[in-house]
């Protein structure tokens, strides 16, 4: 699939900025990672979101999450 252009980035981007607004203007433990594969459980292959929004203490519990 190709990477998505125009309208759909300026969306994308204002979604982040105004997210990671939100998240330190309340102090939240979230991240929004740049670049981060989804791949649900059982599944064999995974997505790569336009925005993803991670709560950090549940990256513990994520073995994937440093490799």
């Amino acid at each position: 699939m190709a990477q998505p252009v125009g309208d759909h980035e300026e969306v994308k981007g204002f979604v982040t900025i105004r997210l990671s607004a939100k998240i330190d203007r309340l102090d939240l433990p979230y991240v929004i990672p740049n670049q981060a594969i989804v791949r649900p459980d059982g599944k064999d292959s995974g997505y790569f979101p336009d925005v993803l929004l991670l709560n950090c203490a549940n990256l513990a519990d994520e073995q994937l999450w440093k490799k």
